[in-house]
């Protein structure tokens, strides 16, 4: 698309890997020379690993060139079985082998595909050549297919190799190899070879390479400036300097814009950081937001579901739903419930003697106390027994204090006690007071004590009718 804008022939910074376009950094060229080195003098095993997307394939693809080359007969003849991918058993392994080279697995057995294997590469070395089993991605494949390698190894002739076998991956190949299960498989690596990400110079050159490749005449598209910003960014990659490049020009052809200028490169480069990787600091807030979702969400769910009496340790009485208060869109608890009534007073303050003058207790109404078992009758009677011997003893019944006469208790009004005597010293009916209260008139007074009334004493405590006062004269 952009091609005719900047007069290119084709583009320049593909994303696939092609071998007619591969720049060789020092350590390129150290692993391509050492698969040829490793190949040609028959070591069995070669190892070259490096970070996703510095050029192992590419490097890979070169060597087939190399090792191939169209239309011109090879002194050395090679049969090389390329696995794309390597997530295979060992039985599956053997047998893809087997295809690829022309044999038809006469079995399924393991041992009977091992001898068909080392028989087609015996053949090929009676011929000059060899087989050549190349695994790229190799730290996907199983560990149990890896420790199968070691019996590819086994395959050899009185003085060589008759299969080498090249292993290219990640770092974590080399993590892999470390175990203890494939250690045999580790001690049998002869040629190993890193390939390491570009300098800043390797990358200019890098990018001034791709274009000259892609264009007839040498051209300058990107500034100084733009180029700082896609190389720092791409951090020596090569396959991400194809895909800054490729997307600045892309940019650059939008805006029109013949030179590529910095600000087009920081926007490239801002958007593809968006899209590839999320920052750190993004990744940590989320994990925040997400803990605390998961401790605010139980949360409500405990408020809007559980009473409020429940929450504060209280137990709401039985039938009585929750309420919820709202003011000004916040939300308030219910009034908490009273506290329970003071312990019940004993039942000796209650009788009538002891409440006479005393003020009645105060009973919350969410709690009222429960109404005093009445007493007995054997009790009241032993009362009304206490007031007449207090009579006998001082001689006169107890009598108001103040009021009439003396040694009478009555009530503030116009009797005294129940003796039917008035304050001004007047009698009721004509009765002159009861038995005691007259005795004191003198002895030989033929006087009778007024009637008394069924079930009442004088002095003003109830009592059976058929019972009598002790103390009080019956004649």
């Amino acid at each position: 698309m952009y091609t005719d804008f900047y007069g290119l022939i084709r583009e320049p910074f593909g994303t696939t890997p092609d071998a007619d376009n591969l720049f060789l950094s020092p350590s390129h060229r150290e692993a391509l020379g050492s698969i040829l080195y490793g190949i040609k003098e028959r070591k069995g095993v070669i190892l070259v690993t490096g970070e996703v997307g510095v050029g192992k394939t590419t490097i890979l693809r070169r060597y087939l060139q190399i090792a191939a080359p169209p239309q011109q007969p090879s002194p050395h003849p090679q049969q090389t079985v390329h696995l794309y991918n390597p997530n295979l058993t060992f039985d599956r392994l053997l047998a893809t082998i087997l295809q690829q080279l022309g044999v038809h697995p006469a079995g399924a057995e393991q041992s009977e595909m091992l001898t068909q294997l080392h028989e087609a590469a015996q053949a090929e070395h009676g011929r000059g050549g060899t087989i050549v089993l190349v695994i790229d991605e190799a730290q996907c494949m199983p560990i149990e297919t890896l420790e199968g390698i070691r019996m590819l190894t086994n395959l050899e002739s009185a003085h060589d190799k008759l299969i080498q076998i090249v292993l290219t991956g990640q770092p974590e190949l080399e993590a892999l190899l470390e175990r203890h299960e494939v250690r045999h498989v580790r001690e049998r690596i002869a040629v190993r070879a890193r390939i390491l990400p570009l300098t800043e110079a390797e990358s200019l050159a890098y990018i001034q390479h791709r274009l000259d490749q892609a264009s007839r005449e040498q051209v300058s598209i990107f500034s100084p400036a733009a180029l700082r910003v896609i190389v720092q960014a791409a951090r020596g990659i090569p396959r991400r300097l194809n895909i800054l490049c490729d997307n600045t020009l892309m940019a650059g052809f939008r805006r029109r814009e013949p030179i590529i200028s910095r600000q087009i490169a920081q926007q490239v480069v801002a958007e593809i950081d968006d899209v590839q990787r999320v920052p750190l600091w993004k990744r940590r807030e989320a994990a925040v937001l997400v803990a605390l979702l998961a401790l605010v969400f139980p949360a409500g769910l405990y408020l809007e579901w559980f009473p409020t009496g429940l929450q504060e340790g209280l137990t709401p009485p039985v039938g009585e739903r929750p309420t919820r208060q709202r003011d000004m869109g916040r939300e308030q608890a219910a009034p908490a419930l009273p506290r329970p009534a003071s312990p019940a007073p004993p039942l000796e303050s209650l009788s009538p003697l002891a409440t006479a003058h005393a003020e009645p207790p105060i009973v919350k109404p969410p709690a009222p106390l429960p109404p005093p078992r009445p007493r007995a009758g054997p009790t009241r009677a032993r009362a009304g027994e206490r007031v007449a011997s207090g009579v006998a003893e001082e001689g006169g019944c107890p009598g108001s204090r103040g009021q009439g006469r003396p040694g009478c208790r009555g009530r503030r009004d116009d009797f005294i006690g129940g003796c039917g005597i008035r304050g001004d010293g007047s009698t009721v009916g004509g009765s002159a007071g009861c038995g005691p209260c007259s005795a004191g008139k003198g002895a030989g007074d033929d006087q009778q004590p007024p009637p008394r009334r069924q079930g009442v004493l004088r002095c003003g405590v109830s009592r059976p009718a058929a019972q009598g006062v002790p103390g009080e004269d019956r004649a």
